[in-house]
Order: C-alpha cells, then sequence, then structure tokens
C-alpha cells in the first residue's frame, strides 16, 4: 500500500518508512490480506461493509469517533469498489498531516509539533516502524537496556473482553517514521488507535485526544498509549501489572 508520506528523519544513519516493514523473524506470511473489499459505489456510507463491523462509523467529517475507542476501525482498500478519492473511509491510507515537524525540546531530545492546530480526533500520523516477534524485541529490549540506548519499541494488545487476541510489537529505532518522536507526557494530547487496512496488522494510528494549539508538543502516555483501550507499551523504565504498564512482554 503506497502511503503519501514526504518526511525524513534528520540522522542520515536512520531509514524512513513511512509504514510498517518486517523485521528479522518476522514472517511475510504474517501479512495476511484481508477479504473484505466493499461493493460501494463512489462514496462509503453507514452501510459500507467496513462501518457492519461495528455500530456506527469510526469517522466523522474526516475525524476519529474518539468515544469509539476500543472497537475495530477497518478503511477501505485496494480489493474495495468505491472511489478513493472520494471515500471518507480512507484517513490513514492518505498518510500524515502535511505539517508536521521535528524540533529539539529544551530536555527530551527532539520532539514532534506541528505548525498548525489540529482538532480533536485529527489523524496524524502513523507510529510505524519493524515488525517484530516476541523473541527478537525481547533481545533488542535487552540489548539497548544494558547499552543505556533509547528504547522505541511499542507493544499494541488487542483484547475481546479479558481475552488477548492480538499482539503488534512495532519498533522505530533504527527503520520507522516520523511518529517516532512523539515523546512521553503524563498529560497527553493523543492516543494510539489500531486500524487496519489491507492486511490483519493493524497501523497505529497517532490521533489527537483534545484540539491542540499550533507549535504545541505532540505527545502520548508511554504507559497508556491508547487512553481507554487495553494498549500497552514499553518505551520506558520500570515494571507495572497494570493496564498502564510499561513491562513488554
Amino acid at each position: 500500500m503506497d502511503i503519501n508520506d514526504d518526511y525524513d528523519h534528520i540522522d542520515p544513519m536512520l531509514i524512513y518508512s513511512p509504514s510498517n516493514v518486517p523485521g528479522p523473524a518476522f514472517s511475510e506470511d504474517n501479512f495476511t490480506e484481508l477479504d473484505n473489499g466493499c461493493q460501494c459505489t463512489t462514496d462509503c456510507g453507514l452501510y459500507c461493509y467496513h462501518q457492519g463491523t461495528s455500530p456506527g462509523s469510526s469517522y466523522e467529517c474526516g475525524l476519529f469517533d474518539l468515544s469509539r475507542l476500543g472497537q475495530p476501525v477497518f478503511e477501505c482498500n485496494s480489493r474495495c469498489s468505491c472511489e478513493p478519492s472520494r471515500c471518507s473511509n480512507r484517513i490513514v491510507t492518505r498518510g500524515p498531516n502535511q505539517n508536521l515537524k521535528i524540533c529539539k525540546t529544551k530536555n527530551k531530545g527532539y520532539g514532534l509539533f506541528c505548525s498548525t492546530p489540529l482538532r480533536r480526533g485529527e489523524f496524524i500520523c502513523e507510529y510505524a516502524g519493524e515488525l517484530l516477534d516476541e523473541e527478537t524485541a525481547r533481545k533488542r529490549y535487552e540489548h539497548q537496556t544494558l547499552n543505556k540506548k533509547s528504547n522505541y519499541i511499542l507493544v499494541l494488545r488487542e483484547f475481546a473482553g479479558a481475552k488477548l487476541t492480538c499482539k503488534t510489537i512495532v519498533d522505530p529505532t533504527v527503520i520507522g517514521n516520523i511518529g517516532r518522536y512523539a515523546n512521553h507526557s503524563c498529560d497527553p494530547n493523543i492516543v494510539i488507535v489500531p486500524v487496519r487496512i489491507q492486511t490483519v496488522i493493524p497501523h497505529l494510528a497517532l490521533v489527537a485526544s483534545r484540539d491542540i494549539n499550533k507549535e504545541e508538543e505532540l505527545c502520548f502516555d508511554y504507559g497508556d498509549p491508547g487512553g481507554q483501550t487495553k494498549l500497552k507499551n514499553i518505551k520506558g523504565g520500570k515494571k507495572e501489572e497494570s493496564t498502564s504498564s510499561r513491562n513488554l512482554f
């Protein structure tokens, strides 16, 4: 899937990838294509197959409906008959906000900012990188900890009730996109929403959780990146056992 993303890293040693790529030991067989193309003509409404995966629409006027956090989100894809330029169910597919920038912060290294205001529910960019299996992720995490290196590995867990149904591990340390520069905040203004488009592996969409002023740093809570959802990540230190855990596994 081609994503319109013209950003790049400041460090020439990093490799820019607008979307997830398979890391070592991650089989491309995991990229099982979704056989769920819709039969809509031109635009997609409430009766679109993808909108019907859960009650109501995931998007309203081009914005994520954050009242539906935790509900599955499926965008239209290449199997759909709708017209891409007119389809209202293609948000992440169209690529990141075009006004993002990477800037030095006072005490957190580089950070992610936007030169224009953002509305609550507005898609910002993906958190993209190498897709890892657990063994590879564990080894990388231990190596980074031992060498006191920054850790960017994020683990997204999806649940059906109390049952874990899917675990996605993304590492943008060396290969990744502009989303890797989003720092932590205990008072975050963005959340991560899993969005499936072409395959069963979700895209991790960074979404404004409130109205955001221009030039305000874009941050999510590393302990609870999905806000109200049961998402967890490990971009940080000590282990805890609650939904705000920074435990990798």
